[in-house]
């Protein structure tokens, strides 16, 4: 019990009464001493709340105050977690609710009007648990069917024990209970475990060993649903996710199928052709149900596709797939391939699962494993069948005796197998003779008469033997063939049985008819003979049979060219109607007449005759059809000769003409009979040496390209002419002749084109032409505005215009001052620099040009008059020029004539100039060591002209060290010192700002100058420039840090290297020496070396020293603080 005075100081938010201070304890104790004062005046009321109390179940809480003697009691709240409510305010004995674990305060306070009120306070502290549950899957995601183990762990916070505890998890659907490890604390029935008590702090675990179902409640749900006392965070039992007594396990397992096949067919040994089923059988044996089952069967090349029967999905014949769809576990469906047996191919059928969504248990889709149950292959073993037919014909059914007929007998295979070892028996009646054979395939002995295929006889197609036979007069016509071997069965006959009713078996027959070949001849005894001689012709028949020939006439009928004279045919021969009346003529056997006939002047010299009448059948020609390739006609053609006598003659009518100049030759042809000339041909083909210009001709045409003037005829005593007209050409053939070159008649003292000169049918004539050659020279240079020191090219050319050939040509071209010779290269001939002179040194052909090229690099200006003004001239030749003349000087008109003479050309140049300006300045010339400063360089272009490829030389002295560069123009390279600026405009320019950092070495002059440019700088004396900086030296830094960073870890003085007789001394704070050095060089890193020191290589402390220099030079020695920081 806690007695406290009214007006006590609680703190009503707090959950114990709060200590009291200095004050507060003055407070108490004055008004201790105010009661007491008092206590001999009244009497306080009597007042107990009651006992304090610790509450650890879930039960009603009752305060327990004393009733009071005299008066009236009300409670109050003072402190605790929550605001509660009391059943009843005036009751001592009341019901406190609204409450939560943790401690409350409450107040008794007695009044009445016979004592003084007073109050007593209670504590009530109800103390809770914090339970919490997890749960965890061995495994996620499992496979169907797996094992898998769900572990349960309940814990405790506190801070009280927790009793009575219960958890729940009844495994959902989706599993099946196999075992727990709860040591029958576990009912796997209703999913209670019984934990029982568990204190604070501790924890229990349950593992419980399940398997996976293939369908169903895979989440798993487990929670405390009871326990005797109150859980701060949580309510057993009220299905609330989001508290801690409550864990879930909610998995998606991945199914598991086995999916199997059988294949089979219900003929293994069917014959080609025939129709077999293959019937595919599927199952699944789950445990999951497949879903997206494809089963592949694509056919063998053997087999020929006819229909499939699924029990569900769809069969692409195409692709060979099978779409199952989905196959529940313990489903069985099949499909019947119907197919036909082709006669070749692969009879191997493989069926296969190629597809499952889901895993397979022993086998995996579409890897082509026969040992796995999703696959199973048959082999049907065909047997070959073929129909073997056989077809005979005879290309002549009615031959004439001694005709050649051909049997063709062709062979087919109507399948549906190859087949090979076929032979057919086809030997040639008497009425035969054998000539020859040709076939497809095989070989044919004619002896025999056995035709071997020799080789393989595919499905539907078909072997051809020709056998040619002569007719003969007498004998067996009839000709039969058959199949008489084959290594196939045959559905509808049997081989070598002689039966009709077969169809491997034919036959073919002629009936001849009598014949007989006659054949004509005609000769003359002299081909080619005078006008009004006599010639004597010759006709022959010849019967070759087979057959007597009877009934012939042969029509013989003089032509015009021809008067009858004579014949030897007793008669039978009328040269009024031109038939000579044979009548019958034996086989093998011939007959002549012989007519004798004069030639003619003019008229038809070509003799026909023909059998016109024969009452047999001519196997080769038919009588009186006048075709002339036939043999039973002939016809001969004399050629009789007439008499002309035909002279050329030619002429020119300038025998010594200018090279260029035009002459005329003339040609005349002149016929002095006795006989009309026709078909002349006069060939006068032009030389090399001319170029055609016209031609007239008073009779015929003349082609220039072949040089032929073609007459038609020349009356016996005339003439005819050709004036050809041409230009000399400079070189070339200058004789020309004239030539008869065909003539239809007979000339009887020369021959046309034998090429002989003695004869009056050809004429020659020669002119000689004089030479000319009109040269002209240009000159060209590839640069016309170079920079000074360039290499320029000239290219001189010296061009012939002909027309003669140019020979001894010199062309003189000494460059000016303004150029020095470099090198040279020619088409033809020697060039001498040192005279100018090019010696061309052979031929210049009409129409062609020689070069001198001449490399000369450029020289400065000098401000010589035409110092770059380049002259050539051609200064020799051995021919005359038409338009200009060698021998005279360059200022000469040559041929005074006021034309510019072509034989002399010039080029010049114009180089480039420039002025670059240099200037350079420092923004600071006093800076200290270790300091930047800017070096700003300018450059400036004072024209005249574009200056180009610049290049500034800034070598930085050994008193500066680089930090950056920026360039208005250009790039400035540090490594090389080089700022290079491609152009620059006329009064344009650039500008380089270089940041140095100056250093302690005594070379601060910096310079810049101007290494190189394209154009030629007129001036140069402001092509250098400098700047210097004067630095402060002796420049001491007082704090360094040596922490072997690489940044700022020495001691350093500035300009301490220009006094090497120095002496540094160093004191810490109580005035001893840590280190000293005669001639100190900027290398202390704090490491001292002073007299008190006695690990020498310690390094110095952080903190502040003191520093003497004194430089060696009879100064005042120098001193100051110095700080180390590490």
């Amino acid at each position: 019990m806690v007695l406290l005075c009214k007006g006590s100081l609680i703190d009503p938010t707090m959950n114990r009464p709060q200590p009291l201070n200095k004050p507060s304890i003055f407070l108490l104790s004055f008004l201790l001493l105010f009661v007491s004062i008092q206590m001999g005046y009244s009497q306080q009321c009597a007042v107990n709340a009651g006992a304090d109390q610790i509450i650890t179940q879930m039960t009603p809480i009752f305060l327990d105050a004393d009733t009071p003697v005299v008066g009236t009691g009300m409670w109050t709240q003072l402190s605790g977690p929550t605001l509660v409510t009391f059943d009843d305010v005036a009751d001592p004995k009341t019901e406190v609710l609204g409450t939560i674990p943790g401690t409350y305060f409450f107040e008794w306070t007695v009044s009445d009007v016979s004592c003084d009120t007073a109050s007593d306070t209670v504590g009530i502290s109800i103390v809770g648990v914090d339970l919490s549950l997890t749960k965890e899957i061995n495994k996620s995601p499992p496979l169907v069917s797996d094992n898998v183990m769900f572990t349960l762990t309940v814990s405790n916070a506190g801070p009280g024990a927790a009793t009575s505890v219960e958890v729940t998890d009844l495994l959902p659907s989706g599993y099946t209970y196999v075992s727990d490890n709860g040591g029958g604390d576990y009912n796997d029935a209703n999913g209670i475990w019984n934990v029982g008590t568990l204190a604070s702090g501790g924890s229990e675990s349950l593992n419980i060993l399940a398997i996976v179902n293939p369908s169903g409640d895979y989440t798993n749900i487990a929670e405390i649903t009871g326990h005797d006392q109150i859980d701060l965070d949580s309510t057993p039992n009220n299905g609330v996710p989001g508290e801690d007594d409550q864990g879930e396990v909610t998995i998606i397992p991945t199914p598991v199928v086995d999916v199997a096949l059988t294949k089979t067919v219900d003929n293994l040994i069917p014959d080609v052709g025939e129709e077999i089923v293959f019937t595919i059988t599927v199952w699944n044996d789950g445990p999951s149900d497949a879903t997206n089952v494809v089963v592949t069967d694509l056919l063998a090349s053997g087999y020929s596709f006819i229909n499939a029967m699924p029990s569900i999905g769809t069969y692409e014949a195409t692709s060979g797939s099978w779409s199952v769809g989905n196959l529940d576990n313990g489903a069985v469906e099949t499909l019947d391939i119907t197919v036909e047996v082709l006669p070749t191919g692969n009879y191997i059928n493989t069926a296969e699962v190629t597809q499952v969504s889901e895993g397979d248990v022993d086998s995996t889709p579409g890897n082509n494993s026969s040992a796995e149950d999703d696959q199973q292959t048959v082999e049907p073993v065909p047997l070959p069948v073929s129909d073997l037919l056989l077809r005979k014909s005879v290309n002549v059914l009615s031959p004439y005796v001694g005709q050649e007929v051909i049997f063709s007998i062709s062979v087919t295979n109507l399948g549906p197998s190859d087949v090979t070892g076929v032979e057919i028996m086809d030997v040639l009646p008497t009425g035969y003779t054998y000539v020859s054979n040709n076939r497809t395939a095989g070989v044919y002995d004619p002896v025999f008469g056995i035709w071997a295929l020799n080789g393989v006889l595919v499905d539907q197609n078909t072997e051809t033997l020709n056998i040619v036979a002569t007719v003969n007069a007498t004998g067996e016509h009839f000709n039969m063939a058959e199949v008489i071997s084959s290594n196939n069965y045959d559905p509808n006959s049997t081989p070598n049985n002689n039966n009709v009713f077969e169809n491997d078996l034919d036959s073919a027959g002629t009936t001849p008819i009598p014949a007989a070949d006659l054949m004509l001849e005609l000769m003359v005894d002299n081909g080619f003979p005078d006008v009004g001689s006599q010639v004597t012709f010759a006709i022959i028949l010849t019967n070759e049979g087979p057959s007597e020939a009877l009934g012939v006439i042969v029509e013989a009928f003089l032509p015009s060219g021809y008067t009858y004279v004579s014949d030897d045919s007793s008669g039978r021969y009328n040269p009024f109607n031109g038939l000579w009346n044979i009548g019958n003529i034996d086989a093998d056997s011939s007959l002549e007449f012989q007519m004798v006939a004069e030639v003619n002047p003019v008229g038809d010299y070509n003799f026909k005759t023909e059998v016109v009448t024969s009452r047999f059948h001519d196997p080769d020609s038919t009588p009186g059809n006048h075709v002339t390739s036939e043999d039973d006609q002939a016809e001969l053609a004399t050629v009789p000769r007439h008499v002309t006598d035909i002279s050329i003659s030619k002429t020119v009518d300038d025998m010594n003409p200018d090279v260029g100049d035009t002459v005329v030759f003339t040609v005349q042809a002149n016929n002095a009979g006795p006989n009309d000339a026709t078909g002349l041909v006069i060939e006068d083909k032009l030389q090399t040496g001319y170029r055609f210009i016209s031609a007239q001709t008073t009779a015929g045409t003349y082609d220039e390209a072949s040089g032929s003037w073609d007459l038609p005829d020349l009356s016996s005593g005339s003439s005819q002419t050709l004036r050809i007209s041409v230009s000399v050409l400079p070189e070339g053939n200058y004789r020309n002749t004239a030539e008869l070159i065909a003539l239809d008649t007979y000339d009887p003292d020369s021959t046309p084109n034998n090429n002989l000169g003695s004869e009056d049918d050809q004429d020659t004539v020669l002119p000689v032409p004089g030479a000319v050659a009109d040269l002209s020279l240009a000159m060209t240079v590839d640069n016309p505005t170079p920079n000074v020191g360039d290499v320029v090219r000239f290219v001189i050319s010296v061009t012939n215009s002909g027309p003669s050939d140019a020979i001894g040509v010199e062309v003189t071209n000494l460059l000016p001052s303004g150029y020095t010779y470099q090198s040279h290269s020619s088409t033809a001939g020697v060039y001498a620099a040192g005279t100018g002179v090019w010696s061309v040194n052979r031929t210049i052909f009409d129409q062609n040009t020689e070069s001198l090229e001449l490399l000369a690099r450029v020289n400065a200006p000098t401000a010589l008059p035409g110092e770059y003004l380049n002259i050539a001239y051609i200064s020799a030749s051995l021919l005359a020029d038409p338009d200009s003349n060698p021998l005279q000087g360059m200022d000469e008109d040559d041929l005074s004539d006021g034309l510019e003479d072509d034989d002399e050309a010039s080029a010049f140049v114009v180089p480039q100039t420039t002025d670059i300006a240099v200037s350079k300045e420092v923004d600071n010339p006093f800076p200290n060591m270790g300091d930047e400063v800017v070096f700003t360089i300018t450059i400036a272009n004072l024209g005249p002209g574009l200056a180009s490829n610049i290049g500034i030389e800034e070598q930085l002295p050994t008193g500066y060290r680089f930090v950056n560069a920026e360039t208005s123009l250009g790039i400035f390279e540090a490594s090389s010192g080089f700022w290079e600026i491609e152009t620059l405009q006329v009064l344009e320019s650039a500008t380089l700002e270089l940041t140095v950092e100056v250093l302690d070495t005594n070379d601060h002059v910096n310079r810049a100058l101007l290494s190189y440019v394209d154009q030629f700088d007129s001036d140069g004396s402001n092509d250098i420039a400098e700047a210097f900086v004067t630095p402060s030296c002796l420049v001491v830094y007082n704090e360094f840090s040596p922490n072997g960073d690489g940044v700022n870890d020495f001691f350093t003085i500035d300009c301490i290297s220009q006094y090497p007789n120095n002496v540094l001394q160093v004191y810490n704070r109580w005035g001893n020496i840590v280190f000293e050095k005669r001639s100190y060089k900027n290398d202390w890193d704090g490491t001292p070396n002073g007299r008190a020191i006695i690990q020498k290589e310690d390094r110095l402390p952080v903190g502040t020293y003191y520093y003497l220099l004194d430089l060696g030079d009879g100064s005042e020695p120098r001193t100051d603080w110095l700080y180390i920081n590490r």
